[in-house]
């Protein structure tokens, strides 16, 4: 489905490896696990940046975990260090080293990297005071070759005669990179609606050089326009929306002549709507750049913040909407900072799986650029202090694109936006993980830097859609990022002629002919029908091909196919045993 040229970006988390006293300690220490330190002997790489790089002992092999002691031994500052960078350019990071024995000595450093996944190199030794730090600054240049989504590990060894220690070990991971994709057509737009449907990815609306509805296809990096889609209000400000089925709702923007309260475009049917839902409508007829999502298990949609005119936030509401009544509902409590341009995010906390609806970053009416998040704890019916739930982001930000993506967990993403009073337009990227303590870099995009932008999540890739370059400039450049494989049904068939991977949370799916007449890959979205020993999945989204599989879960099978009449293609999957497929679509 991508384009397998993606120049993957890593996040480094440096394994802070301290050794023991000597590497008689170590061989010792790895004894006691039947191993024997000299025949551990992997293409490992160390060296300084005026030598030519070496070999070295896999020693973090053979280290048991243990936390350092950083009282009274010798530790680094950091046993996790997040940075990201390109495979092949060098990417340094600076640690410190401190000395809490007591006592003087030398260390000798060396660093390793597992089965030659790339090189690092630092200082081969530093001299520590009884009681010294020294900063030590390490370079690693990752292997160009390095696959998205491949774990290697990374480590920095401290060996200090006379000098106890201990052993931190984390991960080394690799991830997609931004890439650019097809620019989107009339010069794309700003303040846009963007949503994912059907396998597909929407440019719904904006400010732009016209109102027609775009549609960008994955798996030909191509744009298409959807024949008599505007809308009647014409180009607008809409900022953001949030889709249930078929449908992408967004609200007036406090400007437009004829764009006042919520309309409905359907993906499905071309169908522009002005909705009258019943119960008590927001006050304002329109709102100017507020932040919409939607709630993935209920379906309910809230529109966070915004203005009541053009300009920074005034707005603290939340308002509430069930598409599948077409009614407004309660109202939210108000959060506590007013803003607009902001980012919102639904999710569940770790820990104890409480649902939050949380708002990052944006402007205030006075031009008060934002770092502060807030959420709301749906146990409670009440807001939590800000930055309590998720972290303050990095730097001030607002009109950026935001979106999240479940890769197991959810991960909350930010691209582009403004910083520093319009002086910075951005091309950077954020993300957060629940649970994490902090904000971690998702890597550069190429595409230029953009503000009053939107992001959208398809199949575990996030799309940056349009923006504007400066002023009232809307660009359709466009760029992408591979964060996670989201298929979690699997089916291979036996004799290698089709294989069918489903999100059996939304649906989609994507069907790839192996062999033989119409090969290629053939996506949409499906529904589940359960039986007694298992259940069948068919695909119900107007597209020309029948796809359908019948998996029988109580004996491990599956059998299914995809038909296309009119082009005569008549693919059959037979998966005789569901259990020993990959975990991957790729």
């Amino acid at each position: 489905m991508f384009n397998s040229h993606i120049r993957p970006f890593v996040v480094l988390l440096a394994l802070i490896l301290i050794g023991a006293t000597t590497c008689v300690a170590l061989g010792a220490d790895a004894s006691r696990r039947g191993l024997d330190l000299r025949s551990v002997q992997p293409r490992v790489s160390t060296g300084t940046a005026d030598q030519p790089f070496r070999m070295a002992p896999a020693t973090a092999r053979t280290l048991q975990t243990a936390a350092p002691d950083r009282a009274t031994g010798l530790s680094f500052d950091q046993p996790l260090v997040s940075t990201a960078c390109t495979p092949g350019l060098p990417q340094t990071v600076t640690l410190k080293l401190a000395n809490r024995t007591g006592a003087p000595g030398l260390v000798r450093l060396e660093y390793v990297i597992d089965d030659a996944q790339g090189f690092i190199s630092g200082p081969e030794s530093v001299y520590l005071g009884a009681w010294d730090e020294a900063a030590i600054d390490v370079t690693v240049v990752a292997d160009p070759a390095l696959p998205p989504g491949q774990t290697i590990s990374t480590s920095v060894l401290a060996l200090g005669l006379g000098i106890s220690a201990a052993t931190d070990i984390q991960s080394l991971m690799a991830l997609a990179a931004w890439e650019l994709i097809a620019t989107e057509p009339d010069s794309g737009r700003m303040d846009n609606v963007v949503a994912a449907y059907n396998g597909l990815a929407w440019s719904i609306t904006g400010y732009g050089g016209n109102a027609n509805v775009r549609v960008y296809n994955p798996a030909t990096d191509a744009w298409s326009t959807v024949a008599g889609s505007a809308p009647p209000f014409g180009v607008n400000y809409a900022r953001s929306g949030a889709v249930y089925g078929s449908k992408v709702y967004m609200y007036g923007d406090s400007t437009t002549v004829g764009f006042t309260g919520l309309w409905s475009y359907n993906m499905a049917t071309n169908v522009w709507t002005h909705e009258t839902p019943t119960g008590t409508p927001a006050p304002p007829a329109g709102i100017w750049a507020p932040a919409w999502v939607a709630d993935p298990e209920t379906g309910i949609l809230y529109m966070t913040g915004g203005a009541t005119n053009p300009g920074g936030g005034n707005l603290s509401t939340v308002y509430v909407y069930n598409p599948a009544t077409n009614a407004w509902l309660a109202s939210l409590p108000n959060f506590t900072t007013a803003r607009d341009f902001h980012s919102a995010f639904i999710f569940r906390r770790p820990g104890d799986n409480r649902k939050l609806l949380c708002v990052a970053g944006g402007i205030t009416s006075t031009s008060v650029e934002l770092t502060s998040t807030q959420c709301y704890d749906f146990n409670t019916g009440s807001w939590n202090a800000e930055n309590a739930d998720v972290p303050a982001i990095p730097i001030t930000l607002w009109g950026m694109g935001y979106c999240q993506v479940n890769c197991g967990k959810s991960q909350l993403w930010m691209a582009g936006g403004v910083t520093n009073y319009l002086a910075t337009v951005l091309n950077q990227s954020y993300y957060w993980q629940p649970g994490a303590a902090s904000w971690t870099s998702g890597g550069v995009f190429p595409s230029p830097a953009v503000y009053r932008t939107s992001a959208v999540a398809l199949d575990g890739t996030i799309y940056k859609l349009g923006g504007s370059t400066g002023g009232f400039s809307p660009t359709g450049t466009a760029s992408r990022i591979e964060v996670c494989d989201v298929f979690d049904l699997i089916f291979v068939d036996d004799y290698g002629r089709s294989k069918l991977c489903i999100n059996s949370d939304t649906g989609d799916y994507v069907y790839h002919v192996l062999t033989g007449t119409g090969a290629g890959e053939y996506s949409g979205t499906g529904v589940f029908k359960a039986y007694n020993y298992g259940y069948y999945f068919y695909n119900q989204d107007g597209n020309p091909w029948l796809v359908y599989v019948n998996h029988a879960t109580n004996i491990n099978r599956a059998t299914g196919y995809l038909k296309w009449g009119a082009k005569r293609i008549n693919s059959v999957l037979y998966d005789r045993i569901t259990t020993d497929n990959p975990d991957s679509c790729d």
